[in-house]
């Protein structure tokens, strides 16, 4: 069996988030520290991370700003914490397109990009769409 490292790194997050968004049922059961994170795994010579976390720059920051998003750090802060340079990371796994798990893409130039078709061909699909109905993509970033 191969040896794996695996950190939880945490680059942002909200202070106050409705316990009721995360745990079906709890309305009104107060707030919660929401942390944003991604992973970074390393092993049998490969580097990768497994959602990229966001950018605080144009669209980005609106969109943290919107969900109360604070304490914002860039992967090169995060990462050289454990001692890694997002230059080095060569594979990046997307789980979905939102803006805080792949709005962060730029951070990794040498990273090889694994993202499902599927969720590329349906954000296509949708904005492609009448105006009215663009809410549907207004949870990712377009840059």
């Amino acid at each position: 069996m191969a040896d794996y490292s695996v950190w939880i790194v945490e680059y942002a997050r909200v202070v106050e988030y409705p316990v009721g968004a995360v745990l079906y049922g709890r309305w009104n059961a107060g707030h919660l520290v929401l942390p944003y994170c991604y992973a970074v795994v390393k092993g049998e010579g490969h580097l990768a991370v497994v959602d990229t976390g966001f950018n605080y720059d144009e669209f980005g920051k609106v969109l943290a700003d919107t969900y109360g998003v604070s304490d914002w750090q860039s992967a090169d802060t995060v990462l050289k914490r454990i001692g890694i340079d997002p230059a080095d990371v060569d594979t990046m796994i997307l789980t979905h397109n939102h803006f805080d798990h792949a709005g962060g893409v730029e951070a990794f130039p040498n990273a090889h990009v694994y993202i499902q078709e599927r969720e590329v061909s349906k954000y296509l699909w949708a904005k492609g769409l009448p105006d009215r109905l663009q809410w549907l993509t207004t949870a990712t970033d377009p840059t």
